[in-house]
Formats: C-alpha cells, sequence, structure tokens
C-alpha cells in the first residue's frame, strides 16, 4: 500500500501527524482524517503520485491555488504546506521536512532554483530566489526577501519597519 514502506509519501504523513498531534492514531486512520480535512495535503499526495492522481482527483480536490512546479522526486519526504493559499514552489531540491507558509513564493531568477536544505521553514509572504542555497536548520521569516545563499542554522527576518510619513510630513521613526 502507498502508507508502506520508507517512502516519502509515508514521511509526508509522519511530519503532518506530528504537527497535528496525531501520533498515537493508527497511519491508515489519521491519512483518512488528514486527506478529508486538508486540501494541501491532498496537493501533495496527488504531486507525489503524479499521473495517478487524476482517477481520485475529482472525489477530493486538493487546494487548487498552491502550485508545486518542483519534481516531487527532487523533494525529500516529510514536506508540510501551513495555508497553500497563493503559494508557489519552484526550486530545484528541498531536503527533509520542509515546512512552508501561505502566500510565499520559492522560483526562479535568470532561469536558476535555489536548493534548500533538510529542516527549513518558510513563512508567510515571504520570497526566495534564484540560483542560491539555503543551508539545514535555517527559518525564513514573514515579509524575508532571500536572494543571496544562507549558511546553515540560521534565522533569516525582514528589516525593520519605519514610518516614513506622518501628518504628510517625511519622517523616519522605528516601530
Amino acid at each position: 500500500m502507498l502508507l508502506s514502506g520508507g517512502g516519502k509519501i509515508k514521511k509526508d504523513l509522519i511530519h503532518w501527524k506530528s504537527v497535528y498531534r496525531l501520533e498515537n492514531i493508527n497511519d491508515v486512520w489519521a491519512f483518512c482524517y488528514l486527506m478529508m480535512s486538508y486540501p494541501e495535503l491532498r496537493s501533495i499526495f496527488y504531486w507525489r503520485l503524479g499521473k495517478l492522481a487524476k482517477f481520485i482527483f475529482f472525489w477530493l480536490p486538493g487546494r487548487t491555488n498552491l502550485f508545486l512546479f518542483t519534481d516531487s522526486k527532487n523533494v525529500e519526504g516529510g514536506f508540510f504546506v501551513v495555508h497553500g493559499w497563493g503559494t508557489v514552489v519552484n526550486a530545484s531540491y528541498i531536503g527533509v521536512n520542509f515546512c512552508v507558509g501561505q502566500n510565499v513564493t520559492i522560483g526562479s531568477r535568470n532561469c536558476k532554483e535555489p536548493n534548500i536544505g533538510n529542516n527549513v521553514s518558510i513563512w508567510t509572504n515571504a520570497i526566495v530566489l534564484g540560483d542560491i542555497d539555503i543551508g539545514n536548520n535555517c527559518q525564513i521569516g514573514a515579509g524575508a526577501v532571500v536572494v543571496k545563499s544562507l549558511p546553515h542554522n540560521c534565522v533569516v527576518v525582514p528589516s525593520k519597519s519605519l514610518i516614513i510619513r506622518q501628518n504628510g510630513e517625511k519622517c523616519n521613526l522605528s516601530l
């Protein structure tokens, strides 16, 4: 069966079960529950299945605005989407236990895509572009724009927000 063995679908399921605290539930029941409840998981499952997915997509559609352009063979297990709304994933490689938030863009720049390491999380409205390497155990914060490679074990956040105009007058106040 699809859930047996050490395949990527199984690793995805294990990650989803841990996020939703379903570790004590049988894999088959957890899979059914998660598939019925989360269109993001359905999208990932269909993406992993490839052409076979068209036979079951009709009954349980996935998230239609979650765009997974990366070949699923280049993405390791444990792929998790927090909210797939407006998310685009186009990387040349993604390691294990990858987590992505809503409205994230991971894409090409000059026709070259990023490589993403293991245990990486990219949060809401973040943008990762180009021929760069994101190291293992990295967190990319909400709203960050990453166009240069990141070393292992780092956290990236956007620059501080500023008020640049108040009551019609120019200013430079930190929030």
